[in-house]
């Protein structure tokens, strides 16, 4: 009962705190459990801040919440416990995002060569250095752009309207499919009309509905095995 318990807290901690860094290609392989304490820990931060949505098959979904992984928790619940992690992330959002500034001034690479790339095909196709300081400047814009992602998560702003934006600002926009991958994620549920939900519990509710809609999890990559 213990064992289960600890899989239980960690796994709603985990979805939540996942959630807000925007950490992605959680296949079975990216978890690791105790077989002591039975709790869950999450392995290969390779994919975060939500550049998920920008590999060759997106990833539509918050975090990884499959019908096995419900069987496995219930009768009990997960909501109670991400309730509490998302109201503890939410009061301390603060202290989070001042932490976050330092990828402002010391940008991940990939963060650099994707904003290289925007202004490399918005800017009259001029050439941008990495360790060129004036041009350097021109890509802090990325870094910020996903610092205001996260403060938009930690105020409760839907999370189909946050992919749909970091959709949009993909290579995905310009192919034939995009439409119908944008309106799969605007068709979650009828929540999905609200822009912001100022309560935890709404949003909490929101990102399961989220998370486990179908018409998402069967455009996932194989790999990532949806039906697990």
């Amino acid at each position: 009962m213990n064992k289960r318990a600890n899989f239980i807290k960690s796994y709603a901690c985990l979805c939540i705190g996942g959630y807000i860094l925007g950490i992605g290609d959680r296949h079975l392989e990216n978890f690791l459990v105790s077989i002591n304490s039975g709790c869950i820990y999450s392995i290969d931060f390779g994919i975060a801040f939500d550049s998920g949505i920008h590999t060759g098959i997106p990833e539509l979904i918050p975090f990884r919440l499959t019908s096995q992984i419900q069987d496995l928790v219930e009768p009990y619940s997960l909501k109670g416990h991400m309730r509490h992690a998302l109201s503890a992330l939410r009061k301390n959002q603060s202290l989070i995002l001042d932490t976050c500034q330092i990828f402002i001034k010391e940008p991940l690479l990939e963060w650099v060569k994707e904003a290289q790339h925007h202004n490399y095909t918005n800017d009259e196709h001029k050439e941008i250095l990495i360790h060129d300081q004036a041009n350097f400047e021109k890509v802090e814009w990325y870094p910020q752009k996903k610092i205001d992602q996260m403060k938009a998560k930690l105020e409760g702003k839907n999370s189909a309207l946050i992919m749909v934006s970091e959709l949009a600002d993909s290579t995905h926009r310009e192919k034939d499919y995009y439409p119908m991958l944008k309106k799969a994620l605007l068709d979650v549920s009828h929540i999905n009309r609200k822009k912001v939900c100022l309560e935890v519990e709404e949003q909490v509710d929101f990102l399961i509905e989220h998370a486990t809609d179908p018409n998402l999890l069967g455009r996932l990559w194989i790999g990532w095995s949806a039906y697990v």
